[in-house]
């Protein structure tokens, strides 16, 4: 409810009529001459426009194809005499969190220890069909997240220094482990996974461990110290 949608006559750029979804979500506009139109609708805080390509729904299933950050519009529609279209939903969706720290595993043991070093300048990257989609880098603390992930299938990429590999992680212990399996310092990548809608994942550590003869980076050496026994928050 409350989503503002607006109805142009196509090649305009004022609306014809606007309307506010009902409860249930409903939306309707009447007493309409034949013509080429298309539709614009706001987009609710929290939420994101279904993609037009996503498997999990009907080709068609929404008429919003094109979208920014604070809108979507759809393609031009014919409407003929007598004719009424009482199906052009409008779907949304809730994005998902993906993220955690990256740190130097000192002692080798594949947990997440927290005296050991955060690692930062590490470039994140969220791949589908070997493209970066989502791309971040860790901040000064080690930390990154993805704040609005599409629901879909992932790897994780991560590119960090050539002086690091990473290290071997606990599989019974998922958590406090790293999710990279294969790769090294310069580019690393996790198994494949799913990402729900509306899900805060944030257990995507990135472990690394120092290559014999090897020294730290300056950046590792140098980055702030944080008190670690204060937990993060994940910003709304």
């Amino acid at each position: 409810s409350g989503v503002t949608v607006r109805l142009f006559q196509a090649g305009q750029t004022q609306p014809l009529q606007t309307v506010i979804t009902g409860e249930d979500g409903s939306y309707r506009f009447d007493g309409l001459w034949p013509a080429d139109y298309f539709l614009e609708a706001s987009l609710p805080s929290g939420m994101i426009f279904v993609r037009p390509e996503d498997p999990n729904y009907p080709s068609g299933a929404s008429i919003i194809t094109a979208f920014d950050s604070g809108s979507g519009a759809s393609e031009p529609f014919s409407l003929h005499m007598a004719q009424h279209e009482l199906e052009k939903d409008i779907l949304y969706i809730k994005p998902a969190k993906v993220g955690d720290i990256a740190w130097l595993d000192e002692n080798r043991n594949g947990l997440v220890d927290g005296s050991e070093p955060r690692i930062p300048g590490i470039t994140v990257s969220l791949m589908q069909n070997g493209q970066a989609v989502y791309q971040t880098v860790t901040d000064a603390y080690g930390y990154y997240l993805f704040n609005d992930v599409y629901p879909g299938d992932y790897v994780l990429e991560a590119q960090a220094y050539p002086e690091l590999t990473p290290t071997t992680p606990v599989e019974t212990l998922r958590i406090i482990s790293s999710c990279l399996t294969s790769g090294d310092g310069m580019r690393a990548q996790s198994e494949p996974f799913s990402v729900a809608s509306g899900a805060v994942d944030v257990n995507f550590d990135l472990g690394y461990v120092l290559l014999e003869g090897q020294q730290l980076p300056s950046t590792i050496v140098s980055a702030p110290t944080r008190d670690w026994t204060i937990s993060n928050t994940i910003a709304e």
